[in-house]
């Protein structure tokens, strides 16, 4: 097959704005998905009928630098109710930590011990108030450890996620 020399010229030029085309459009995504903001993970939490959305209350990144500050969440649980949550992937995946506060009936609060789970043991939890003995959850948090220990031996928290229970 012979082109005609007008036809390949317009065949090399046409040739040459595709590629260009398809170059830039490759670099303008490029760009894009390099400036895209990231943002931070966050989860439902969720009892008696109702959901809160939960951002981090504070959440920086592996090297503790770069740290963003959010709300701390609200969530009312009645008395022997409990609150379920299911986590993203971003926290489950990783070392977490959890750490759960109630209330006495007397208005003292206890601190259950921290529960340290491994990356992926668990992807949902259902925390109970307890109707006896009667202790009303009051905080649920959930922390992501950094690298740091702060020089006693104890992880520092980069990220934490707290639910203040009425």
């Amino acid at each position: 097959m012979n082109l005609a020399p007008k036809t390949k010229k317009t065949l090399v030029i046409l040739g040459t704005l595709v590629l260009v085309t398809g170059i830039a459009f490759v670099a303008v995504l490029t760009v894009i998905i390099r400036n895209a903001e990231s943002k931070p993970p966050w989860f439902h939490a969720y009892s008696n009928g109702h959901a809160v959305k939960v951002e981090p209350v504070k959440y920086c990144s592996i090297a503790g630098t770069d740290c963003t500050d959010g709300p701390q969440a609200e969530l009312h649980v009645p008395l022997g109710g409990s609150v379920q949550i299911s986590l993203p992937d971003e926290i489950s995946s990783a070392v977490w930590v959890l750490t759960t506060e109630f209330k006495t009936p007397d208005g003292e609060f206890v601190m259950a011990p921290d529960r340290v789970f491994r990356p992926n043991e668990v992807h949902s939890l259902n925390i109970k108030s307890d109707a006896d003995p009667p202790l009303q959850l009051s905080v649920i948090e959930i922390r992501l450890p950094s690298a740091d220990t702060g020089g006693d031996d104890q992880y520092v928290a980069r990220a934490y996620w707290s639910i203040k229970i009425d």
